[in-house]
């Protein structure tokens, strides 16, 4: 199960007041239980609300996926846009900062690394 391209909006833990927007796609091995797509986008979103730094986003994800799905095997894969980069500092309007958590086969299957970790596109 794959769904890619979820937009969540958070602020930065680090530096407070600075946002940054990002697309996540998160993948999970159904074993005892399979859970609504709509859920997964919800699990995103309620894990971005709170101040947020990207790496933990993506570790806060998989868990949650983990227990409502009752499966070990999740990987979660975001891309950012962070204010502190685009907005202040170097200004580098273009950067994306990239994280990959991986769970249970997602460690070690660099086929289902794949999957989750490329871009869905529009449709």
């Amino acid at each position: 199960m794959v769904v890619k391209d979820i937009h969540v909006f958070s602020y930065c833990e680090h530096h407070m007041a600075l946002m940054y927007d990002m697309s996540v796609n998160v993948a999970y091995v159904p074993r005892q239980r399979v859970i609504g797509l709509s859920k997964i986008a919800r699990i995103c979103d309620l894990a971005a609300k709170r101040l947020q730094l990207q790496e933990r986003l993506g570790q806060d994800i998989a868990e949650i996926l983990m227990e409502a799905a009752e499966t070990k095997d999740v990987g979660v894969v975001i891309t950012g846009s962070h204010s502190c980069m685009t907005a202040r500092g170097i200004r580098s309007v273009s950067s994306c900062t990239t994280t990959r958590t991986f769970f249970g086969v997602f460690q070690t299957d660099h086929t289902l690394q794949t999957l989750v970790s490329e871009s869905g596109g529009s449709l």
